[in-house]
């Protein structure tokens, strides 16, 4: 066998070429590595740490490195105002280790468990700063910007008054001369007499805030005094009565609180005469209205309208405040009293309707020929036999009177209204039932007296009278 060949030595040249082509791909990775290094921080940490390479030995091997890949940035949150950071979590800059931590966190378990620890750090810098409670901050109400009443704004006005946020601008010659309070106010006497009147003064003038009365009471007592003729043949609505009494009471209009009351004494007489089957309406708002502005005149008729009607004439929701002022509550006081009122009404009617009165003797029973009694007439026969003067028997006055009284449901009808019972009792003809003429009227001028009777106990009963 012949020997090998030997393989012919590489030329100067040759040689130069390869260490010139080492050395062009050497610097081309080296240009790729740059690039890619400076788009990506973990290679840019791994390029770091690692070794440089020599670029004149080009024959030993490169570790490869890993193919950078890109990473989308995280969105940054700001703090919250109401979650305050604490200072421990910004005092010292991120690092490597710090990045793999981050790297983690973005699993499951680990944001949890982050939230959970960045929440307890957030309470207890929330503890520790002392934060006001955000309950209390809601009590604090802005104030209601007062606006100018649209009526009674007068221009050539000199007295401003402030109620309830309403601004009334009205002449001060007028407000002394009709009322006491505002002339003992105006003349600067007894200005601090109550808690009712604040008074506040700049260089724009003076106003004088009021809280014993309300807008819509001071408008309805400024429009009588407007034109004071306006109620004098037609009386006014309940309401407005109701609003000027306030008002003129508050304020001390002498004058317009006669005038109010004389209006509602004659619409709530507490005189039996007038007393009617027609029961009155807002006879609840007539007894807050009475206790609130001293008129007890009104009381007694006001008591006996409620205590008459079911539910003492109270609706759901009537009478509960709603508007902000106590005082138009009916108070428990009065409550009871309207409670035991029924009770001596109940038991008073009752002693009257349930039965005839078997111990009334009329007067002409024991009355007939030759000392024999008289013969009771029979309701209903048409016998023409001479009748004598007597009245029915007694349990034909029994028939009669579970007639007229409980088939008819009168009893029911005035269960709580005595008063007006006895009168309808008054009214019923007996004369048709056989009653003689002297005991029909013996009747009813007993059961006269007792509706007297009753409506004086009513003043005693509700502790109006002595």
């Amino acid at each position: 066998m012949h020997p090998p060949a030997s393989r012919p030595a590489k030329s100067t040249f040759e040689d130069g070429r390869a260490q010139g082509s080492a050395h062009i791909s050497a610097v081309s990775s080296q240009d790729i590595v740059s690039s890619n290094v400076s788009k990506s921080p973990i290679a840019i940490h791994n390029v770091a740490s690692s070794p440089s390479l020599p670029v004149s030995q080009p024959k030993r091997p490169r570790p490869k490195l890993p193919r950078p890949v890109a990473r989308k940035a995280k969105p940054r949150t700001l703090p919250s105002p109401f979650e305050p950071q604490s200072s421990s979590t910004l005092s010292h800059p991120a690092t490597p280790d710090d990045e793999g931590g981050d790297r983690n966190k973005n699993n499951g378990k680990g944001k949890r468990r982050a939230s959970i620890e960045s929440f307890h750090s957030c309470k207890e810098d929330v503890s520790r700063e002392n934060l006001r409670p955000t309950k209390r901050s809601k009590l604090v109400l802005a104030a209601p910007v007062a606006y100018k009443h649209e009526q009674f704004w007068i221009l050539d006005g000199n007295t401003v008054l402030e109620v309830g946020g309403v601004l009334f601008k009205l002449h001060r010659s007028r407000l002394v001369d009709q009322s006491m309070f505002f002339a003992r106010l105006l003349d600067e006497q007894d200005v601090l007499m109550d808690d009712n009147v604040v008074i506040e003064s700049d260089e724009h003038g003076t106003v004088y805030h009021l809280s014993n009365t309300t807008p819509t009471d001071l408008e309805a007592l400024l429009q009588l005094d407007k034109n004071p003729m306006a109620y004098y043949f037609t009386p006014p609505a309940f309401q407005v009565l109701a609003a000027i009494l306030r008002a003129a009471t508050g304020l001390g209009f002498d004058t317009y609180r006669a005038f109010a009351v004389k209006l509602l004494e004659n619409a709530w007489s507490s005189s039996l005469a007038d007393l009617t089957t027609e029961s009155k309406s807002n006879a609840a708002e007539v007894l807050v209205l009475a206790r609130t502005c001293g008129i007890e005149s009104v009381l007694k008729r006001a008591f006996y309208e409620m205590v008459r009607v079911t539910g003492y004439g109270l609706g759901d929701g009537e009478l509960d405040g709603g508007d902000g002022d106590a005082s138009r509550e009916i108070s428990r006081a009065d409550e009871r009293r309207l409670e035991r009122m029924r009770e001596h009404l109940i038991s008073a009617w009752s002693q009257v309707a349930v039965r005839v009165d078997r111990s009334f003797i009329c007067p002409n029973k024991s009355k007939g020929t030759s000392g024999t009694p008289g013969r009771a007439h029979i309701p209903g026969s048409s016998s023409t036999s001479p009748r004598l003067s007597g009245c029915p028997s007694l349990f034909f006055q029994r028939v009669s009177w579970e007639t007229r009284v409980h088939d008819s449901g009168l009893y029911d009808e005035y269960q709580f209204d005595p008063l007006c019972g006895l009168q309808a009792l008054i009214d019923i003809k007996w004369e048709e039932e056989g009653w003689c003429s002297d005991c029909v009227r013996a009747r009813r001028e007993a059961w006269t007296r007792m509706r007297q009777k009753t409506w004086e106990r009513i003043g005693v009963w509700m502790g109006l009278d002595n």
